[in-house]
């Protein structure tokens, strides 16, 4: 059997949204939001190894779950040397209710090692060199670049890759490794370090999965998505009192 050699995506066949309207929508979302001055700020005192251990406790597992267990991580350690010393029983005790707590403990530990061993203790700035680390893919990878280091580069989640689609942004059912390609090449620079955290705040806000809230959008004129009708004319959710 054959197999085909992947096609390379050509950004200028999706001309679905121009840029100026890309622009007037991160800036709408900015003004709603009040955050670009914040995270880029926030980016700047980033602790790289935080960001990496953030990163691999978030798999799979909610931000409201996974943020509180890295501090509850580095207020007991907080180099790789510390993490390799306290060892994987003593980091899993510390994340037990992260999903895949015993998986992730032995990642961290070994991700500690690695580090140690191979790049001098610090985590490496380097997309290919950062996928090296055990369970540190593509999208990862973007995400420590971007919140680690303030490189600008877009780290495609759920989030992102949904509201991109619902947006016109890249084709509907794109792959994240396909969004993130495309969604760099169409987003001016400026925006990459904090379009996520923008894109992140929006989809769990307004642009939810499962029940986008159409009707209260502040970018609702400029969406592709060919349900956003139905679902502004949803009735609002009447909440009983007790």
């Amino acid at each position: 059997m054959r197999v085909q050699t992947p096609v390379a995506v050509d950004v200028s066949d999706w001309k679905l949204l121009d840029r100026r309207a890309i622009v007037r929508i991160i800036r709408t979302l900015n003004k709603v939001y009040g955050f670009e001055e914040y995270a880029t700020k926030r980016m700047r005192k980033a602790n790289p190894f935080r960001v990496l251990i953030g990163v691999i406790l978030s798999h799979q597992t909610t931000d409201e779950i996974s943020h509180p267990a890295t501090t509850r991580l580095f207020k007991h350690v907080k180099t790789p040397q510390q993490f390799v010393k306290l060892g994987v029983r003593g980091v899993d005790r510390l994340i037990k209710n992260v999903n895949y707590h015993p998986t992730k403990a032995r990642r961290i530990v070994a991700i500690s090692k690695m580090l140690i061993e191979k790049f001098g203790g610090r985590v490496p700035a380097n997309r290919e060199k950062l996928m090296e680390l055990p369970g540190v893919g593509g999208k990862s990878a973007a995400i420590i670049l971007s919140f680690g280091f303030g490189i600008p580069t877009i780290g495609v989640d759920t989030h992102v890759n949904r509201i991109s689609q619902r947006l016109g942004l890249v084709p509907k059912g794109a792959k994240p490794e396909k969004t993130q390609p495309i969604i760099e090449k169409l987003i001016p620079e400026k925006y990459h370090l904090t379009l996520n955290h923008l894109f992140v705040t929006f989809g769990k806000d307004i642009c939810k999965s499962k029940k986008p809230q159409c009707h209260s959008c502040p970018v609702y004129k400029f969406c592709k998505y060919e349900r956003k009708e139905y679902f502004k004319n949803l009735p609002p959710k009447v909440v009983l009192k007790a």
